[in-house]
């Protein structure tokens, strides 16, 4: 229910006996054919956590697919894959893994950014309370980066409440703060193979970043979440 494309594209493509073969047997709650393809993405996601692989990394995922279910794994498809591996390893981790919202991170985004806006225009578009009181262009970049995100988390809370899942393709809400030269650096970057992938995924990342945070000051605020002490 929460990654139809994902479940589509195995379910419709690969037999129980298929599915049984691939995924790890204590996984496997039952053999209903739901469960065992619970079983295999967990299989999967297991494997990206053990090789330290970035959630959105599809190869372990690839390996126990069928050709059928491979051909099935359009964008959406991985995006949902990346939500669940996400959710079955990174949404507890107190650091949020080992990403950040910086030049080093997302240096598609970044070099999108600095290369086409001035520090001028970029320091009127973050939010204040991204920005630094002071700092070189790169770090207003940064904090431009981390306004968008911080929106686009907003209206994550906003369509959970609701019981809709966020869009991430469009980008709208890293669009908004950009002119059009970044904009379509920007869409050059998304328009290039060997560019697209990474780029798409700076900006889940950087917005599920902005979303966790969000999601545990709110738990804390409610006295529901222990932060863990050394």
């Amino acid at each position: 229910e929460d990654y139809p494309l994902l479940y589509e594209a195995i379910n419709n493509n690969m037999t129980s006996k298929q599915l049984k073969a691939k995924g790890n047997k204590s996984f496997q709650a039952s053999p209903a054919k739901d469960d065992l393809i619970m079983a295999l993405l967990l299989t999967a996601a297991k494997r990206s956590e053990d090789d330290k692989l970035e959630f959105a990394d599809t190869t372990k995922l690839m390996k126990l697919l069928t050709s059928g279910a491979k051909k099935s794994m359009t964008f959406e498809a991985r995006e949902e894959w990346a939500d669940f591996v996400y959710s079955a390893y990174y949404r507890d981790d107190d650091e949020g893994g080992n990403f950040e919202i910086s030049k080093e991170c997302c240096p598609q985004l970044y070099g999108a950014i600095d290369a086409n806006m001035t520090k001028k225009a970029i320091t009127e578009k973050a939010n204040k309370s991204e920005s630094p009181p002071s700092g070189t262009k790169g770090d207003f970049v940064v904090a431009l980066i981390k306004t968008a995100a911080y929106r686009a988390a907003n209206h994550i809370s906003d369509l959970e409440r609701k019981g809709k899942r966020f869009n991430y393709g469009p980008m709208k809400e890293l669009r908004a703060l950009l002119n059009k030269d970044a904009e379509d650096a920007v869409d050059k970057l998304l328009g290039d193979e060997e560019t697209e992938m990474s780029t798409r995924f700076e900006w889940i990342r950087s917005v599920r970043e902005k979303h966790l945070g969000k999601t545990k000051k709110q738990l804390i605020d409610d006295g529901a979440y222990i932060v863990k002490r050394e």
